[in-house]
């Protein structure tokens, strides 16, 4: 099924889009990289914003991290694909998936 935002925009064009909020359209981690959370996942557990990992495994829709500060340092954790939306500045909303 075609939307109107599809019809109305080239690809090129939305990939070219950073809009504030919203992360880069195509992310590229390595092994071992230190990565923090820009938003609350699960802040029970730990995962809240600020909280550094390190980058250990990558899965289709996930990346195994391990926590690298905090009373959990060395614990593992999966962090999964997120939805993210952006409908500021345009007459259509958007919408991003995180590991595409």
């Amino acid at each position: 099924m075609i939307t109107n935002s599809e019809q109305l925009f080239q690809l090129e064009y939305l990939n070219s889009l950073t809009p504030s909020g919203m992360p880069p359209h195509e992310l590229r981690l390595k092994k071992g990289a230190i990565v923090m959370l820009l938003r609350n996942l699960d802040v029970k557990n730990g995962l809240c914003n600020g909280t550094r990992l390190q980058v250990e495994t990558f899965g289709r829709f996930t990346i195994g991290c391990k926590f690298i500060c905090g009373d959990k340092i060395g614990q593992p954790v999966v962090i999964p694909r997120i939805d993210n939306y952006w409908d500021k500045k345009t007459h259509s909303d958007f919408d991003a998936v995180s590991f595409q």
